[in-house]
């Protein structure tokens, strides 16, 4: 059992267990996105790294983009959001906002991209109907823990506990040993 304090790294194969993207997605975002090597499966991750996965894997859960449009999300994101790691500034706010599911902006970027043509604009030519904001840095935090309990970083033992003994029955349904 490891210290309190220690956290245990996270890696390719714990990610992949939790996000719905192929491997050869993967291997593309870290070949095109990233521009680094695909890791070995059980090789710890860098928390940025993580970052875009978790980013990507929601892009790809959003029915009304296109795969180039997610590329052009991440390919212009990743830069603003890779200066700072990930892991010190849980409390910031990191969005990612589509408008009228044609525009598009993001914490730390001026003005729009046009999901259309994918061209930048300073101004959206008219105010948008719908907009819909997601919290990156939440998504984030979210996406770590679920990959820890996956990976069964965050299993309680109850054996010898006062609460819950392992054999009592409770319910008509359950068997005992």
């Amino acid at each position: 059992m490891e210290p309190s304090g220690e956290k245990k790294s996270i890696t390719l194969n714990m990610v992949m267990r939790v996000i719905a993207l192929s491997k050869l997605q993967i291997r593309s975002i870290f070949n095109t996105i990233l521009r680094a090597k695909l890791p070995n499966e059980n090789e710890p991750l860098a928390g940025n790294d993580i970052f875009i996965l978790l980013v990507a894997d929601m892009l790809q859960r959003l029915g009304f983009l296109q795969a180039e449009q997610r590329v052009l999300i991440l390919t212009q994101l990743t830069p603003v959001f890779a200066d700072q790691a990930v892991e010190e500034c849980a409390t910031c706010l990191k969005q990612l906002v589509f408008a009228d599911n044609q525009f598009c902006t993001w914490t730390g970027h001026t003005g729009f991209t046009d999901l259309r043509t994918g061209e930048a604009l300073e101004m959206i030519p008219h105010p948008p109907m719908e907009t819909i904001a997601y919290n990156l840095g939440e998504l984030y935090r979210r996406g770590v823990l679920q990959i820890e309990k996956r990976a069964g970083l965050h299993v309680k033992h109850n054996a010898n506990s006062v609460d819950e003994p392992g054999d009592v029955w409770q319910r008509a349904s359950d068997v005992v040993s």
